[in-house]
């Protein structure tokens, strides 16, 4: 049975919808990427996204999202903090600054971190940080 980890922006932006986009074009993630938006705030348009929900399994799912997630922040050029919150509840905030002066195994230390966080059973998160 799948759990479902939400990915959201420490503040609200566009770039959430960049992405949405990115980790839908991951052909592990493809139909378990899901907007979570909001409803209109009073004089806008339409909705606002308010996070991502992923379908997380076991079977590399999760690690998965944790190289996306790692390489989106990669590709910034603005310093945006990704916060993960795991099916258990626990929190994990990754900000682009810190993802960006990571060294090669660093970086591949920081994704199993994520992976570990993300495939942990109910009430076995720990609180991760940036």
């Amino acid at each position: 049975m799948d759990s479902v980890a939400l990915v959201s922006l420490s503040e609200p932006s566009e770039e959430l919808r960049d992405l949405l986009g990115w980790l839908g074009e991951e052909p592990e993630l493809r139909g378990r990427v899901t907007p979570v938006e909001h409803a209109p705030l009073p004089g806008t348009l339409g909705p606002w996204l308010e996070a991502v929900a992923i379908a997380v399994a076991p079977g590399g799912v999760a690690a998965v999202l944790a190289s996306a997630v790692i390489t989106w922040l990669r590709n910034r050029h603005s310093d945006v903090t990704v916060r993960i919150e795991t099916p258990d509840g626990a929190v994990i905030e990754v900000d682009a600054k810190r993802i960006d002066a990571l060294k090669s195994g660093e970086l591949i230390a920081e994704v199993q971190r994520i992976t570990r966080s993300l495939e942990l059973p109910a009430g076995g998160g720990q609180q991760g940080g940036s």
